[in-house]
């Protein structure tokens, strides 16, 4: 399930990436990574108050997996939740301060203005 999630999300089937992801983390639920699998394959799909949750878990495990606290801010932002969003951004300058993309990333939240450009590039 983990992998054929990777592959759907690859290609940017989101219909079936994230119910195999879904099925990846609760078939492994003491592993943190398939649950960040499925919050990451969330947040791509946009689908950010699963996400948040599918991130939650894989911090429950692993409090200080880094990329898990980055997505999971993110998807708080998108969720409307910025005092959320510059919590977690916070606890993830704590763990590595030398990170210049967090401090950025909470100067932005702190102004009221997005925490990073998320448009796609002009083709």
């Amino acid at each position: 399930f983990y992998l054929a999630s990777r592959i759907y999300a690859s290609q940017n089937d989101f219909e079936n990436a994230v119910p195999a992801a879904a099925r990846a983390a609760e078939i492994n639920a003491g592993d943190p990574e398939a649950w960040y699998n499925l919050g990451l394959i969330a947040y791509a799909a946009k689908e950010y108050a699963n996400a948040d949750s599918a991130l939650q878990r894989a911090l429950g495990i692993q409090p200080q997996f880094a990329n898990a606290l980055y997505f999971r801010g993110l998807a708080q932002y998108h969720l409307g939740d910025v005092e959320a969003a510059i919590a977690t951004f916070e606890t993830l300058d704590t763990i590595d301060p030398s990170q210049t993309i967090v401090k950025t990333i909470l100067e932005n939240l702190r102004a009221g203005a997005p925490p990073i450009n998320e448009t796609p590039a002009a083709e």
